[in-house]
């Protein structure tokens, strides 16, 4: 019984951490996207 829960709880583990790296991914990007966006409001200004 114990070992069957060790299994179950597994892919579960696997799914929080796939989750938190793509929202790690999704927060990056948007980070990037305001820094271009910033850089490129500089640009015009100059």
């Amino acid at each position: 019984m114990r070992e069957l829960n060790i299994t179950i709880s597994r892919p579960e583990l696997e799914q929080r951490y796939t989750n938190y790296i793509l929202i790690c991914l999704f927060f990056l990007f948007l980070f990037l996207l305001l820094i271009y966006f910033i850089s490129l409001k500089i640009y015009l200004l100059i």
